[in-house]
């Protein structure tokens, strides 16, 4: 009698500690995958390599840096995006989405430039994506832009990108990787290569062959769960330390 009624507390304690055990072992995981934060950076401006008042056509969104023709070398993968402006229309594209946007003639200095233009970059590093434009139909615009990024809350970013997206999280791969000229006031979703999401408001865009720039303001996710994921980890921001 004694040894079976041992025997049932070791099963049931036995059962009770893998228990305790597997619900740790779920419990951690779900909880840094729902960790997320926003980061918000303002006046981002792009400009033709030419352009002498601006510092360059490359945006680093881990860092929030603006970054100059012949300054991505070696990080490549972090180059979330880039601009450039011919003498009738501007784009604001994805590295690896360059091609897609415009037919690119030989000249064009970030493209061809040797060896900094994205001809000579590494395929397996160009960053692609999708970007679609915000319709006021939606009910996102400039204000609720300026509403997420003042509230700096991930849940309100993931309401309001969802209330835009069809109430999907993500956009769809099929959409558009680049905006022609866009006019000041527009609001775009974006996601980096299929796991980054952000929300950018366009300022202003001056579409000139020499002097073309964009500036605009942009929210960019980030998630506990894709601080190991690659490419992710090389484009969404840190997490601040809370002061």
């Amino acid at each position: 009698m004694t040894t079976k009624l041992f025997r049932n507390l070791f099963v049931i304690t036995l059962f009770s500690a893998t228990a305790i055990i597997i619900a740790s072992c779920k419990k951690k995981p779900v909880e840094e995958l729902e960790k997320r934060w926003i980061t918000h950076y303002q006046n981002i401006t792009l400009g033709n390599p030419e352009n002498n008042q601006c510092v360059g056509p490359f945006f680093k969104p881990k860092t929030g840096e603006i970054l100059p023709l012949g300054g991505t070398l070696e990080i490549e993968e972090s180059i979330g995006l880039i601009f450039f402006s011919g003498s009738h229309s501007s784009y604001l594209t994805f590295p690896g989405n360059m091609r897609d946007a415009v037919y690119l003639p030989e000249n064009f200095t970030v493209f061809s430039d040797n060896p900094n233009g994205l001809k000579y970059w590494p395929q397996s590093k160009l960053i692609a994506g999708t970007m679609e434009f915000v319709h006021e139909s939606d009910n996102f615009g400039a204000l609720e832009f300026d509403k997420v990024a003042k509230s700096n809350d991930a849940a309100l970013f993931d309401k309001y990108f969802r209330q835009a997206n069809g109430s999907s999280e993500f956009l769809s791969p099929n959409g558009s990787s680049y905006c022609i000229t866009p006019n000041a006031g527009s609001v775009f979703l974006i996601q980096f290569s299929g796991t980054v999401r952000a929300m950018l408001l366009v300022k202003n865009c001056w579409t000139d062959e020499e002097f073309g720039s964009i500036t605009f303001d942009i929210i960019i996710e980030s998630r506990k769960g894709y601080e190991t994921l690659i490419p992710a980890k090389y484009l969404q921001p840190d997490e601040k330390e809370q002061s």
